[in-house]
């Protein structure tokens, strides 16, 4: 069994037993002994802000020098102390909410898949919380094969975790199933030779020179990303700049990794919402 850090648990998507979105993972909470999963939403609302355009106007027209990235408290004080009025405007905010907690025993598979090439963590659970949510009384009827239900969802076995997304129905003898593609993910790298190369371009040549003797850019083009840790270690050991250290990230690439495909008898198949699920 595979456990995960709240680091790693979060912003992860959260399904029901029937494949319904049930929400994200936003934290975890502590209480009476016990640790329950933060489940949220994102809802979108209208909200009266201070309508900074409209201040500024009024301030620059009293003679003060002001501009759009000076502080919203500093702006709204400046206008206040010239007895101006604050005006405020409706705008569309995103706002987060916390729907539910759930125990760690309500889940039944955590995995990952690959997005591009960014690896996510998603959940599925035990019951269906989510139906039950939007009050559906009865289990849902055994879907039937169309390929419209099914492409491009992610499948997920309750047995074997994350299998792939749904391509296409294929046929064989005796039945239907349901054609799963799953790209592997490539290998991930820093490409330390163009990272050194163009430090030294900048003019950079004693961070270089600091930097090629921890990793020789002629005997280490590129570097696993697994050894990623420990370099920035190294680095900082060396008295690298953090904004140089920082800025290794631009330079980690991906292998495109490889489709593997599964063909599915469409019996295995249980429910087909936001997400398929198998056995």
């Amino acid at each position: 069994m595979k456990f995960y850090s709240e680091k790693e648990l979060l912003n992860a998507d959260v399904y029901d037993l029937y494949g319904l979105y049930y929400g994200f993972i936003c934290g975890l909470k502590y209480s009476g002994g016990e640790v329950y999963l933060k489940i949220c939403i994102s809802t979108k609302t209208h909200k009266h802000v201070p309508d900074i355009e409209k201040i500024i106007e009024s301030l620059r027209k009293r003679g003060v020098n002001v501009s759009s990235d000076q502080p919203i408290e500093y702006l709204i004080g400046l206008a206040r102390q010239y007895g101006l009025d604050i005006p405020r405007k409706r705008e569309m905010r995103e706002i987060e909410l916390l729907k539910s907690l759930i125990k760690p025993e309500e889940i039944i598979v955590i995995d990952k898949y690959l997005e591009g090439y960014i690896e996510k963590l998603f959940i599925v659970l035990k019951k269906p919380r989510e139906a039950i949510y939007r009050g559906w009384r009865s289990e849902p009827e055994k879907p039937v094969p169309n390929i419209d239900y099914i492409r491009g969802k992610h499948v997920v076995s309750l047995t074997k975790g994350y299998l792939g997304v749904g391509r296409e129905i294929v046929v064989g003898p005796g039945g239907v199933g349901l054609r799963i593609e799953k790209i592997s993910v490539g290998l991930k790298y820093i490409v330390w030779i163009k990272f050194l190369n163009d430090l030294k371009q900048r003019g950079m040549l004693d961070i270089y020179n600091k930097l090629a003797n921890i990793r020789d850019p002629l005997k280490y083009r590129r570097i696993d990303l697994k050894e990623y840790d420990r370099l920035l270690e190294e680095m900082e050991k060396a008295g690298i700049p953090r904004n140089i250290i920082d800025d290794i990230d631009k330079y980690i690439e991906v292998e495109s990794g490889r489709s593997i495909y599964i063909d599915l008898p469409w019996n295995n198949i249980l429910y087909i919402n936001d997400i398929i699920i198998t056995y």
